[in-house]
């Protein structure tokens, strides 16, 4: 065999060994377990149900290969209990640090009371004041952590040079909320931007932007197949409301110009309707305050200074993060205010009364909405505005309870709004006199994390941006603990004159594909889940890691090889499916390769392989072989695509090693050569943001600080590929 092999490919006859002959199924179930998902074989708690421990696995075993993982289950399957699980089975540094939005500390304090496991708790709202959890080590879990998608925010830049060093656990059941970069720039809180490059993915930053490696997300990312796992079931139906508008008023908005900018002008147009299609509350409350920010950029422009650029993110709020980028605008001029149309005062002097004149007359959408409520279930009415929430409370004939922001009541009489939210938890507690209040109508504030499987509807009043607002908002009947087998979800869609104008439907749409192509949600299968799929087709049954034949007419000839690569030294394991035609360059697609390897096993072939056949196949092999160990050898450099800031610190490495080298001065070499270790790497978000500042020190500063930089191993580790299988198809 080994005389073959030389003949055609002398580099893979060196490291690969093909095993005995084997029939091909047998052959087929060892290929099949060998891609199995990584999981960790450290027991689960007893508490924790079958779905939720084989998340644990594999969460378990993500943090252990890479120091991250991102459970990216659905809303509702018990993500903090399998958080709380992996923190309970963490054996170094002590208790793990749990940062979470301010109003879900009471719910995690509570889940860890009932679980046993001490935590330390800090809000994601602290970081946004700049401050940290005096925490040294262990285990940090960030629960929602699709708030920190957005690596320019004041509490994405606090916490990320304070995790340097630290296992991370994301939890987000919505981590891609308006493109790929925001699973990004969750990942390399903890992940290095070249950390799965031996997968198949060299560049964290740069490579998501193509479908090429981005299979091997699937190394740290945790994400189970299907609907809510135990949850009650879900009907949906969607409600299409007739014109409300009066057309003088549609007429009106349709004046407003805004301004010359263009990404200005469909920015605030944005706000509007999205406004106008949730109540006429909710747009009189924002052209009042579109007419309060045109006075500020006038009164700005009267005295030659610019608007500043947070009045403007006052006014649009989210929003702005879903229609433009702020880096359009310049932050050292007036140019925003410069830009905003002034004229639009005199509109707006027209249409305000007609907003209100709306307001005060006949709303169908409300309407529809109170004979729904009649019927007297437990429902969760959500909006994304805060003057519909008033509006709705002011107007609807039977008490309903309310939550905005901080404040949240019963009618109008305030109450504290954990009170509120206690009526509609899975215990339902109502310690008062009188009726129950069966509605909750609140905004997105109650969105996330919370516990209210009381209700058996949820109401979506009007739409958000994003599907990850729409998932959260279901997701807070449609959880484990609910006593419903079943629960109704209602959109109501936006007004026909609305959705032409804005497309809120369609925008929708085209986000909701956007988890799948990072292998996340129900559509994400064919990305690496497929991987635990066939594993499971092939658990049962005898195995042999050898080489086998499948003779059938109509096939197309070539192979298919199973390699498992492995880094000597952590000992992580990355499997890779090839399928080789006779014609044509090797592919790992799953198309290419799932059938072929179902095919095999469902096969009762015998037949013995021709040595030449596999030393040809060996041969077509080895070129996407190389490509894959090529991205672990020492040269990462050009692999992972440095940030400017990285390529500067690096050349001043350089003139400083040499003026070391002539002084003979051996720390000063030994500093340097670990700051070259250290720049030549890939970083995470915490490191980009420390070379960035090392490039501003002084030559004296930079050598001082290098000796206490994150040190790196020396040479590339070894990777030696193991063949677990070959099957050939005549």
């Amino acid at each position: 065999m080994a005389e073959a092999l030389r003949e055609v490919s002398d580099p893979l006859a060196s490291i690969v060994t093909v095993g005995e002959a084997a029939p091909a199924a047998e052959v087929a179930r060892a290929m099949a377990r060998s891609l199995a998902l990584p999981r960790a074989t450290v027991a689960a708690p007893g508490w924790l149900r079958l779905p939720q421990r084989i998340s644990f696995g594999r969460a378990r075993a993500a943090l252990d290969g890479y120091g991250i993982a991102l459970l990216a289950e659905p809303v509702g399957s018990g993500k903090s209990w399998i958080a709380l699980a992996l923190a309970a089975a963490e054996s170094r540094g002590g208790p793990p640090t749990v940062i979470v939005p301010a109003a879900l500390i009471d719910q995690w304090r509570s889940t860890a009371a009932q679980a046993g496991v001490p935590i330390q708790l800090w809000s994601q709202e602290r970081l946004s004041r700049g401050r940290l959890p005096d925490a040294r080590s262990g285990l940090v879990i960030i629960d929602e952590s699709h708030r920190f998608r957005n690596p320019e925010t004041r509490r994405y830049r606090t916490l990320a040079p304070w995790l340097g060093g630290r296992r991370v656990l994301l939890l987000s059941a919505t981590p891609v909320v308006n493109r790929l970069e925001d699973l990004t720039a969750q990942l390399l809180l903890g992940l290095r931007g070249d950390g799965l490059r031996l997968a198949g993915l060299p560049s964290l930053r740069s490579g998501l932007a193509v479908d090429g490696g981005r299979h091997a997300l699937g190394e740290v990312v945790v994400s189970s197949i299907g609907p809510e796992i135990g949850g009650p079931a879900r009907r949906d139906s969607v409600l299409t409301v007739p014109q409300t508008i009066p057309d003088e008023l549609i007429s009106g908005l349709e004046g407003l110009t805004h301004s010359r900018h263009r990404p200005i002008a469909r920015l605030l147009q944005g706000v509007i309707w999205f406004a106008a299609a949730s109540s006429p509350a909710a747009l009189l409350a924002v052209l009042s305050g579109y007419r309060t920010l045109l006075l500020h950029a006038r009164d700005a422009l009267g005295q030659d200074r610019p608007m500043s650029r947070a009045a403007l993110r006052e006014f649009t709020g989210g929003l702005s993060e879903q229609l433009v980028l702020w880096s359009l605008f310049e932050s050292e001029t007036g140019r925003a205010s410069g830009e905003l149309d002034l004229n639009d005062l005199a509109r707006l002097d027209a249409l305000i009364p007609q907003s209100r004149g709306w307001m005060e007359g006949n709303d169908i959408k409300r309407q529809r909405l109170e004979g729904l409520l009649r019927d007297g279930r437990p429902t969760l009415v959500f909006t994304s505005a805060r003057a519909t929430v008033r509006y709705l409370r002011d107007t609807l004939p039977m008490p309903v309870a309310w939550s905005i922001g901080g404040e949240a009541g019963l009618g109008h009489s305030p109450m504290p709004r954990e009170v509120v939210w206690s009526w509609f938890a899975p215990e339902g507690r109502w310690p008062g006199v009188g009726p129950r209040p069966a509605t909750l109508v609140c905004t997105d504030v109650a969105a996330e994390g919370l516990n209210l499987q009381h209700s058996d509807r949820v109401i979506h009043y009007d739409l958000p941006w994003t599907p990850m607002r729409l998932a959260q908002r279901d997701g807070r009947a449609i959880r484990l603990g609910s006593r419903h087998a079943q629960v109704e979800v209602v959109r109501f869609l936006p007004a026909p004159e609305v959705e032409r104008r804005f497309g809120i439907t369609r925008l929708l749409a085209g986000k909701v594909k956007l988890p799948a192509e990072a292998g996340i949600g129900a559509e994400g299968r064919s990305l690496w889940r497929w991987r635990d799929d066939l594993a499971a087709l092939a658990a049962s049954g005898n195995a042999v890691s050898g080489c086998a034949v499948i003779e059938r007419s109509g096939l197309p000839p070539g192979a298919l090889v199973a390699v498992v690569l492995r880094a000597e030294a952590n000992g992580t394991q990355i499997p890779a499916l090839f399928w080789l035609p006779q014609a044509g360059e090797p592919s790992e697609a799953i198309a290419d390769v799932e059938p072929r390897l179902q095919l095999a096993l469902e096969s009762r072939d015998h037949s013995a392989p021709d040595r030449f056949e596999i030393a040809i196949a060996l041969a077509r092999l080895w070129p996407a072989l190389r490509a894959r160990l090529v991205m672990a050898d020492r040269n990462r450099w050009r692999s992972h695509r440095p940030a400017p800031e990285a390529r500067i610190l690096a050349r001043r490495l350089h003139r400083l090693l040499a003026a070391a080298a002539t002084r003979r001065d051996r720390l000063a070499i030994s500093l340097v050569d670990r700051g070259l270790r250290f720049v030549a790497r890939g970083h995470t978000a915490g490191e980009a943001m420390l070379t960035a500042e090392l490039t501003g020190l002084s030559d004296r500063s930079l050598v001082e600080r290098l000796g206490k930089l994150p040190d790196r191993e020396a040479q590339a580790p070894v990777v030696v590929p193991r063949l677990t299988g070959m099957i050939l198809f005549r």
